[in-house]
């Protein structure tokens, strides 16, 4: 077989081959054998000697380096030792980079989290073991799962507190909304009127922060113990369909993708690659999914929201990038991870978590009142006992329109509560029209004491009808005598003061 200055050879018996019939013959063997790079012939001749060395003496041949820069190997090679011997030769090879620097090993995460990933190292290498012993084929890939599904079972009373703090928020969300709106000038009393609501319904706005943070670092944990496992060698075995969950490579770069050869395949050979490419484009996809489920509703994303959501597209991306470069056994545990994460927050939202706050409908926005008129039918609480519901809030156009009503209704209601209390039909009637006549409030600060004319009017008549004692009646008509002169003088000061005024 003539090798060329970067020739391939796969371990099988070989003859004396051309160049060409060379290659075609290590082709149609891509799948019994992997693939080895000869540098040079020097290589070649190193991988004799180690062959002919584990063989316990083969007959190699004559190598004789050519004009063109080929060697010349004309022997009956097994092709099981002879890939041995390329894997030593290779490993040689990756030492030397290494020590010139060529190739940086990658490091064990350690730092703060360390207890924790070494502790679920440890875990994992104990669920490895036991499927081992079980029997169980591929058995570091399944604990990756298996470690995965235990995390999130421990983390899952954590993610249902931090799901119900987002609910509760999420029903307070109209009424932040228009309190929003109605104190957008006055930002000092919108956030006194947004904590006034969070303290009624028992709501801690940053509630949901506690959860996460409790089992960021389980998470974190567990990223760093199935990277330190990987970097440890727990990861040489495959899983189904993927060669080697170590692979593509250990140098944590797309040195395994690419450049693309002259013939458009990539250092590993498509098959192998294809393999390979599983896991990080569901990776990708599992993440897009994953945000789906967790984006807010359009209704209650905020601008800012808003603006973060175009940053948080591109993740999936990035995550997939990264997929590339690490170990199939973290790519694996990445996207079973999305799928446990989706999978329980979909659980969570669709009944599996409650909100101790409902949801109230037709909010409009609630105004300080000095006193309100109780509607029929309100439910009484005792003095002592708190009232944790929604909040029932009035706008101020539907205010103004409401105490319009309960002003007309309110002589009527009155006389009926007056005859349900003992007052005669006729009296009950004479208040109500009383009632309906009187005048509005005045105004005038100085004249909201005195009693109207036509208020001393009707009971100056009153007292009469009855016979009440006539130096009462004069009493009443020399007051009204008098209220006429007082506001008489009151509205020649105010012609006064408009005329300074006008000066």
């Amino acid at each position: 077989m003539r090798v060329g200055a970067r020739g391939r050879v796969r371990g099988m018996t070989v003859g004396a081959l051309s160049g060409a019939d060379a290659v075609a013959l290590a082709d149609a063997a891509r799948d019994a054998w992997g693939i080895f790079e000869i540098s040079d012939a020097g290589a070649v001749m190193d991988a004799a000697s180690a062959l002919a060395n584990a063989s316990g003496g083969v007959d190699v041949g004559e190598v004789v380096a050519s004009s063109s820069g080929g060697v010349d190997v004309g022997a009956m090679v097994d092709g099981a030792a002879l890939k041995d011997a390329m894997d030593a030769v290779m490993a040689d090879e990756r030492a030397a980079k290494i020590a010139s620097g060529e190739i940086v090993v990658p490091q064990r995460m350690e730092g703060w989290l360390a207890p924790v990933s070494d502790a679920l190292e440890d875990l994992l290498f104990a669920i490895q073991g036991q499927l081992k012993s079980m029997g169980v084929p591929y058995s570091t890939g399944n604990a990756i799962i298996i470690l995965t599904i235990l995390v999130k079972a421990v983390t899952f009373p954590l993610t249902k507190d931090q799901v119900v703090s987002s609910l509760n928020m999420k029903n307070l969300q109209p009424q932040i909304k228009l309190i929003r709106e109605k104190y957008e000038d006055d930002s000092e009393r919108m956030n006194v009127e947004i904590n006034r609501l969070y303290e009624e319904n028992n709501v801690n706005p940053l509630a949901g922060c506690g959860p996460l943070l409790l089992t960021f670092p389980v998470l974190a944990g567990l990223y760093r113990a199935f990277n330190n496992a990987g970097i440890d060698g727990a990861f040489d075995e495959a899983w189904f369909f993927l060669p080697s969950l170590a692979g593509p490579t250990d140098a944590r770069d797309l040195s395994w993708l690419l450049p693309l050869d002259s013939d458009f395949a990539p250092p590993i050979g498509w098959h192998d690659a294809s393999l390979y490419l599983i896991f990080p484009i569901l990776t990708t996809i599992s993440q897009f999914v994953s945000m789906e489920v967790l984006k807010p509703a359009e209704e209650e994303s905020t601008d800012e929201m808003k603006n973060q959501s175009v940053l948080l597209k591109l993740l999936p991306f990035f995550i997939g990038y990264i997929s590339l470069t690490v170990p199939a056994g973290l790519a694996l545990y990445w996207f079973w991870n999305n799928v446990f994460t989706s999978s329980i927050q979909v659980f969570l939202r669709n009944g599996g978590a409650v909100a101790t706050v409902e949801a109230p409908d037709n909010i409009a926005l609630k105004i300080p009142l000095g006193c309100v008129v109780i509607p029929e039918g309100a439910e009484f609480l005792a003095a002592d006992e708190e009232y944790t519901g929604p909040s029932i809030i009035w706008d101020e156009e539907w205010l103004a329109k409401w105490q319009a009503e309960q002003a007309a209704n309110a002589p009527a209601e009155a006389a009926q509560d007056a005859m349900a209390a003992g007052m005669s039909e006729e009296d009950a009637k004479a208040m109500e029209e009383a009632l309906r006549t009187r005048l509005p409030r005045k105004k005038n600060i100085a004249e909201r004491n005195l009693a109207t004319e036509t208020e001393l009017k009707s009971i100056i008549k009153d007292f009469k009808a009855r016979g009440e004692d006539p130096e009462t009646i004069q009493v009443l008509e020399r007051g009204l005598v008098a209220l006429r002169e007082y506001k008489a003088e009151l509205k020649a000061k105010a012609s006064e003061s408009e005329a300074a005024a006008a000066k």
